[in-house]
């Protein structure tokens, strides 16, 4: 983050982790979420409750209502690592398994981006970038690009997409 700072023109989107305060300064999203989340979840409940005898369990019920999605921006500063008061977004979900909460702090200013536009549009594609990039170091065995030159760690990823095509074109049973 104290990078990015220092470069012009470098906006900055990082994942936090969330402490006391920030769930503090939450609390009241929370309590809107499971506001929201209880309303949708009236009237699938009594519908339930119509079809089936009140005995039974129900709670399949909570299972078909999605969950409540809020958001919330707050100008935050830690108590000794930042020198400064920065954007966090705190994401508030709250469904049938209860409620989660995660942060991020952001260098863009809330004039230029709402609460959740940052989250879904900023955020949230940089971490599917992310398992792009694993599922090719796990499919092709990239994690072992550890040589010294560019041509080597070429060669290796070379090799491994052949051993997969060749092993993918017989039956397993050869192998065995």
């Amino acid at each position: 983050m104290k990078w990015c700072e220092q470069q012009p023109r470098v906006d900055y989107v990082l994942a936090m982790g969330t402490n006391n305060q920030l769930q503090l300064r939450a609390s009241d999203v929370l309590e809107k979420a499971k506001a929201d989340y209880e309303i949708r979840l009236e009237p699938v409940t009594k519908l339930m409750e119509s079809l089936f005898s009140p005995d039974e369990e129900l709670s399949e019920a909570k299972k078909l209502v999605p969950e409540a999605i809020w958001y919330r921006s707050l100008c935050y500063k830690t108590q000794t690592s930042w020198s400064r008061s920065r954007r966090v977004v705190t994401k508030v979900c709250y469904g049938d398994k209860g409620s989660q909460m995660r942060h991020i702090v952001t260098s863009l200013p809330a004039s230029k981006i709402t609460p959740s536009l940052l989250y879904t549009d900023k955020y949230c594609p940089r971490g599917e970038m992310e398992n792009r990039i694993k599922e090719q170091q796990l499919d092709l065995f990239a994690d072992r690009t550890s040589t010294q030159t560019m041509n080597s760690n070429q060669l290796r990823l070379w090799l491994s997409s052949r051993c997969l095509c060749f092993n993918a074109s017989f039956p397993s049973k050869l192998f065995i």
